[in-house]
């Protein structure tokens, strides 16, 4: 996911792009999808001593990333699939 590399970036999370990478890959997973990546990195953070970008890496991933992962991509894909958006929105 290209919105949470960009924010690993921005709050100065080392190896941003692999990060980055490993959110992407993990967005397919159910269930848990991206959070099991920005959640254990805002919590590093956090036990680093480093707690305003860990509640920052938390509350991106919550707000930005999981809502583009969770709202956005059903919305994208609704267009491409013959089912009814509620039934997208729920496999997706």
């Amino acid at each position: 996911m290209i919105s949470a590399a960009v924010g690993y970036a921005l709050l100065g999370v080392p190896q941003a792009l692999v990060w980055g990478a490993a959110t992407a890959i993990m967005s397919f997973t159910p269930i848990v999808g991206t959070m099991a990546i920005w959640l254990p990195v805002g919590v590093v953070l956090l036990a680093a001593g480093a707690p305003a970008r860990g509640l920052a890496v938390m509350a991106w991933g919550a707000l930005v990333t999981g809502s583009i992962d969770n709202l956005v991509r059903p919305l994208l894909m609704k267009g491409r699939m013959r089912l009814h958006p509620l039934l997208v929105f729920l496999s997706i």
